[in-house]
């Protein structure tokens, strides 16, 4: 490195803008490399591995705010899965708040309260088949913390759609209720290319 307190403004000037010059040019010759080793490494990896996160990933759905009270007595709300791919149900959790006034809303924490008069469905809205015979009691389900896991892990095929309703069965109080599912998407016409390679548990 040249000893930059005897060079001129000009010197310096040159000497950084040639230094400059060769970085990115280095910079450029390792991006180069780095695409070159990219394209070769589909052809070394072995035909049996494939990456299963292309058809199946963690998703999540949720219904929104749903609004009950003693004069709205059911909300509801039809829940599309999109026909990129199919929608395997695992896990239930809720959210509720009480209105208590106008903008004023208290988060009730189910897990130490108890509410009366709130339950909730959810539905085949092409069939209009319930998945149980009656409504849920809202106390019944599980939340961030301690969620509700579907044991039947219903799938919601591409394209279609299924309606989660909430019913207010004599709760003179006004509450906003989301319903939240987890799973897992899956592409199921890439299902069995993949998932044909994984022994069984």
């Amino acid at each position: 490195m040249p000893n930059l307190s005897i060079m001129s403004n000009n010197e310096i000037l040159k000497y950084l803008t040639e230094l400059n010059r060769k970085t990115e040019s280095e910079k450029a010759s390792v991006s180069k490399l780095e695409d070159q080793v990219s394209n070769m490494t589909s052809e070394i990896v072995p035909a049996g591995i494939k990456d299963i996160n292309k058809i199946i990933w963690p998703y999540v759905m949720s219904s929104g705010f749903m609004e009950t009270s003693s004069t709205i007595t059911t909300a509801s709300k039809n829940m599309l899965v999109n026909q990129e791919a199919g929608f395997v149900v695992t896990k239930v959790i809720h959210q509720v708040f009480e209105k208590m006034g106008a903008g004023n809303y208290r988060w009730v924490d189910l897990q130490n309260e108890f509410v009366e008069g709130l339950y909730f469905n959810f539905s085949d809205p092409q069939s209009g088949r319930y998945f149980a015979q009656e409504p849920f009691s809202i106390n019944h389900l599980g939340d961030g913390q301690f969620f509700t896991k579907l044991l039947g892990r219903p799938l919601i095929l591409p394209n279609s759609a299924f309606n989660v309703e909430v019913i207010n069965q004599g709760s003179s109080k006004n509450y906003f209720t989301n319903i939240s599912f987890q799973g897992y998407k899956i592409r199921i016409e890439d299902a069995q290319d993949i998932l044909g390679l994984t022994s069984q548990l």
